[in-house]
Order: structure tokens, then C-alpha cells, then sequence
């Protein structure tokens, strides 16, 4: 893989990572 894919692939997790933090976050307030 060329390294802009792995750029993208390593803002897609990080981004995914802070989403799911979020929802858990969310979750656990309801």
C-alpha cells in the first residue's frame, strides 16, 4: 500500500475509534 492509503486508513480508525468512545459514552449516560 502506498503511504497516502495508509494515511487514510490510520484518520478512518482513529476516527472510528473516537466514534465508538463517543457512542459508549452516550450509552452509558442513558
Amino acid at each position: 500500500m502506498t503511504a497516502m492509503t495508509v494515511g487514510r486508513w490510520e484518520i478512518a480508525f482513529k476516527v472510528g475509534q473516537l466514534h465508538v468512545e463517543y457512542f459508549y459514552q452516550v450509552s452509558g449516560y442513558l
